[in-house]
């Protein structure tokens, strides 16, 4: 019957759970199962911001060293540049041109010594002919500097004149000799003919590293100390002109005054003579030669400081009418 197929169905569900919902209901709600909701995004962290690295400066831990230097040793440093400076100069003096350039007739330059010693002379040896700038130029010139050309000197140019090395392979060294400063790291230079063509290595100068002189660390660190120093050399060269300028204007002004004063004494001269040029020591009544005498002086001409007499006629001129 219908009523027991409706119990045994009811029957077969499980203990515990509800019966699926009869299709012919239209009340009922289906529920899905989502599961948990997902969790919360996680905040992302701030950059990681790195220290700066504890690097010691060079320059500063450089000329520290040199000055933790004990008087000893500081002296010691003194006589090795005492040494190589009068090495050098010995080298200078006595070296043999010749014998040195024979394996060198296609270099353009060197020098004697090899590196040049701060404090001592250096001569350059410079081959004309392996120049295409100056080859055939008759003047030869180096502008000179120091310290990748931050130091000048009062020789800021020097002239190469023709080298006793014999002229082997077409070669032909000019040369010149002068001092390098003491306080100086490295030897910068060009070459001219003293007008308009340069030999400028390529753009690169000729640069040349000096010892017995000072360390580049030791240059770096004097730079506030050079500041100073050029900038009081400023103020003392601008004080100077400007006396310089004020003396050439009292000179200018005395030289004024006493052409001023001349010309005036000059004047004055010139007046006078004019005057005595123009003056008379007698006067006549008319122009005629016979005419009476109106007056005259004596002694002809007169004498300054001296007694003077004036005769004057009275009856000539316009008193001749007065009685005595």
């Amino acid at each position: 019957s219908s009523s027991s197929s409706s119990s045994a169905a009811t029957s077969a569900a499980p203990s515990g759970k509800a019966a699926a919902p009869s299709s012919s209901s239209s009340s009922s709600t289906a529920i899905v199962d989502v599961g948990p909701p997902p969790p919360p995004p996680k905040p992302t962290p701030p950059p990681k911001v790195e220290e700066p690295l504890d690097i010691p400066d060079p320059v500063v831990e450089a000329v520290a060293a040199v000055k933790k230097l004990t008087p000893e040793e500081q002296a010691r440093r003194e006589e090795a540049k005492r040494v190589l400076r009068a090495n050098a100069q010995k080298e200078v003096d006595t070296h043999d041109a010749t014998a040195i350039a024979a394996t060198r007739h296609s270099w353009l330059i060197f020098t004697v010594p090899e590196k040049p010693v701060a404090g001592a002379d250096v001569m350059i040896y410079y081959n004309r002919t392996q120049s295409e700038q100056l080859r055939d130029r008759n003047r030869i010139q180096a502008i000179l500097g120091y310290n990748a050309w931050e130091m000048t000197t009062e020789q800021a140019r020097v002239d190469f004149y023709p080298s006793p090395i014999p002229h082997v392979d077409n070669s032909d060294f000019w040369s010149t000799r002068f001092k390098v400063p003491e306080n100086c790291y490295e030897l910068n230079f060009v070459m001219t003919d003293g007008e308009s063509l340069y030999d400028n290595n390529n753009g690169q100068d000729y640069t040349y590293p000096c010892t017995a002189g000072i360390t580049w660390e030791e240059w770096a660190v004097q730079a506030e100390q050079r500041l100073e120093a050029a900038a009081r050399q400023a103020v003392e060269q601008e004080e100077a002109r400007r006396s310089e300028e004020a003396k050439q204007a009292a000179e200018e002004k005395k030289k004024r005054d006493r052409d001023n004063a001349a010309k005036r004494v000059a004047d004055m001269k010139n007046g006078f003579v004019w005057m005595r040029e123009g003056g008379v020591n007698k006067r006549k009544v008319g122009d005629a030669p016979d005419g009476k005498t109106w007056w005259s002086v004596a002694p002809t001409p007169l004498v300054a400081g001296k007694t003077a007499t004036l005769l004057y006629n009275s009856k000539a001129g316009p008193l001749a009418w007065i009685e005595d």
